[in-house]
């Protein structure tokens, strides 16, 4: 149990903000294509929001798989 690390239960926390303000940013790359009117957003500008998505997903996905199990205390 990590709360019995407190150098662990602080990592833990840390990592938990970080993923926390990754998901705030994609959400806010979502909605920002979701509520825009369809001839408003350009292929390229699409495009662009697409590989910021991309991006965030990706950096929560190796996040995730490096974080997951690994204590580094």
């Amino acid at each position: 149990m990590t709360s019995d690390c407190p150098a662990c239960y602080d990592w833990v926390q840390q990592q938990v903000r970080v993923v926390r303000q990754q998901l705030l940013t994609l959400n806010e790359i979502i909605s920002y294509v979701i509520t825009r009117p369809p001839h408003e957003i350009n292929d390229t500008d699409y495009i662009d929001q697409l590989m910021a998505v991309n991006d965030t997903v990706q950096q929560l996905w190796q996040d995730a798989s490096v974080h997951g199990n690994i204590c580094q205390f």
